[in-house]
């Protein structure tokens, strides 16, 4: 089997660390609003507020990312979690590659919903001349092995 995602683990301690940096900011804001009853504090916990509320969405897409995608051949090996279901290229409807949010993702979208749902998203491994627009990315490579696409 040939692993073909990277772990999202990167992406998670980042979100954890960004939230909590906002959660902070926006607490001592708050507390700075409350004892000066300055319209500076009141518009830094605004902000903070608003950098939570985008940190919060950024987390809730994150973390639904699979652990682990790999290739054995005629199935999908994914793992998120301790559920691992192989996926059959036949059971896959669609394939879509985001490019424009750093890590890219594959989204893999099924024709019925599985026990891991009705999509799958990962961070797919890359290769150096990938990142720049040039080869196969992994998107094109399982879009070759869908039957209903040949």
């Amino acid at each position: 089997m040939k692993r073909i995602s990277w772990s999202p683990l990167s992406c998670k301690i980042f979100d954890v660390i960004s939230v909590g940096f906002m959660t902070l900011w926006t607490a001592g804001a708050a507390v700075a609003s409350i004892t000066q009853r300055s319209l500076l504090a009141v518009l830094f916990m605004a902000v903070g507020t608003l950098f939570c509320a985008l940190g919060y969405w950024t987390v809730k897409r994150d973390w639904k990312l699979a652990d682990e995608v790999s290739d054995a051949g005629d199935v999908l090996v994914v793992r998120k979690g301790s559920i691992e279901a192989r996926i059959a290229f036949s059971e896959i409807q669609a394939v879509d590659e985001s490019n424009f949010v750093r890590p890219p993702r594959v989204l893999l979208e099924l024709r019925q919903s599985h026990e891991l749902g009705p999509q799958i998203s990962f961070i797919p491994r890359s290769t150096f001349a990938s990142a720049f627009g040039h080869g196969r990315s992994i998107a094109d490579s399982i879009r070759e092995r869908l039957p209903h696409l040949t």
